[in-house]
């Protein structure tokens, strides 16, 4: 018979239950894992960010403002505003849900509403004015690319032509490791010969990196390229300008007749000419660049497809008076809340009634809905033993829950009652509870 440290030892060993020991692990850490979301506390982060939706977006069955009355068997319809009655429909009509009962004076309303809507469509036109300034800026920031490209090649090229068709005439082998200057250098005869090794190797490197530019490359790249562009200019503009003085002092002997120097020396002013003109090309894309850049920045912000946008800013301001002056005018029509029979009418054309009056009773079809029901999605709602909860963020950021009661259950979304619809509700309770701070997004 095997000892029980043989035993233990084998099943230590055995792949089998080794794989068998970890997942136990992994099963014990998830049921741990889950049994902390369930509890509904909150580890770590206290401000954690959450979404939220308006009920309102989510309603059906009943609207209006309607109470049941004693019997319970009709509802009495209430006005949600005040003002003179201007139309009314006859009692023992029946209706559909939605149909308007009564009409109060909304003229002015109606003028705010009008004008509410034109500031609205005004702002989303200035919102699309900025969108093709966002468009133009964009274009032009391109072509100053473009142009910065195009102004680093002819740089290139004109160093070269400085290099090999002007300064390369001062040299006696130009091209090697020792170049060997042919005129008097007054001590400077090392400084010209090691920089005209070094232009070589700057030539090369500047070939590769002009090769590599083009108009959809990232504005920094170009305006790297370019600011080498310019302290390869400086460079042999450096080497130019230490010659020229050279080729003044230069008298015309066995090497250089004096023909030869005059053309010489025009030569070398006019390559000192051509240098500085590249080298201001390429300062003035260089800024012309940055200041494209900053236009995009700058139209961005005013257009509505930015991070930080202006224009969307003012279209949701524009919006929210459009809505607010939506809600006043529409509070003025009195509407069924459901289909049915008005049964009696409280009010006449010409009474002036107020905020709350019952206007009209109305008797709902047989099986319509008469409670106002919303169907929002499934992780809105949380479940205790004893309720079912939205949660809400109030002022101070924290959370509330408001009870509802719940109905059909789909695979995303569920109906619930007890709300009033003008809730903002959090879209995602999990892992939420009472009195936690949030962040809304």
């Amino acid at each position: 018979m095997k000892s029980l440290s043989t035993v233990k030892h084998n099943l230590k060993s055995h792949p089998y239950y080794t794989a068998l020991g970890v997942l136990v692990l992994v099963l014990l850490a998830f049921l741990f894992l889950r049994g902390g979301e369930e509890t509904g506390e909150v580890v770590e982060d206290s401000t954690r960010k959450v979404e939220t939706v308006a009920v309102s977006d989510y309603s059906t069955g009943a609207i209006g403002v309607a109470v049941p009355t004693a019997d319970g068997n009709s509802f009495v319809v209430r006005a949600e505003s005040g003002g003179r009655v201007n139309k009314t429909i006859p009692a023992n009509t029946a209706v559909k849900q939605g149909a308007t009962i009564a009409v109060l004076d909304n003229g002015a309303q109606l003028a705010e509403l009008t004008r509410a809507e034109g500031v609205y469509e005004a702002a989303l036109a200035s919102g699309a004015q900025s969108d093709i300034s966002v468009t133009d800026s964009k274009e032009a920031l391109t072509a100053a690319k473009q142009s910065a490209v195009d102004t680093n090649r002819a740089a290139l090229t004109a160093w070269n032509n400085v290099l090999l068709n002007t300064v390369d005439d001062v040299f006696s082998n130009p091209r090697s490791q020792i170049p060997g200057v042919r005129i008097s250098s007054d001590g400077k005869a090392n400084f010209l010969n090691d920089e005209r090794v070094a232009m070589s190797n700057l030539l090369k490197s500047w070939q590769d990196e002009v090769a590599s530019l083009s108009a959809n490359n990232d504005p920094s790249k170009i305006k790297g390229a370019t600011q080498n562009s310019i302290t390869r200019i400086d460079r042999l503009s450096t080497m130019v300008s230490t010659i020229i003085p050279l080729l003044a002092k230069q008298d015309a002997d066995e090497v250089w007749s004096e023909a030869t120097l005059v053309a010489l020396r025009s030569d070398f002013a006019t390559a000192q000419a051509t240098l500085n003109t590249h080298r201001a090309n390429l300062l003035s894309d260089k800024t012309a660049l940055t200041r494209a850049e900053d236009a995009v920045s700058s139209a961005s912000i005013s257009g509505t497809g930015g991070e930080v946008s202006a224009a969307n800013a003012t279209i949701k301001q524009a919006l929210g008076g459009y809505q607010a002056a939506q809600a006043a005018y529409n509070k003025t029509i009195v509407k069924a809340p459901f289909a049915g029979t008005v049964t009696s009418l409280n009010v006449t054309v010409g009474d002036i009634i107020s905020v709350g009056t019952d206007v009209a009773i109305v008797k709902p079809k047989e099986g319509e809905e008469t409670e106002r029901a919303f169907i929002i999605p499934l992780s809105a709602v949380k479940y205790t033993p004893e309720n079912a909860y939205v949660f809400i963020v109030n002022a101070d950021g924290k959370i509330e829950s408001i009870e509802v009661e719940t109905g059909l259950v789909t695979v995303n979304s569920i109906k619930v009652t007890g709300l009033n619809g003008d809730e903002q509700i959090i879209t995602d309770v999990r892992g939420l509870k009472v009195g936690q701070e949030v962040t809304v997004n």
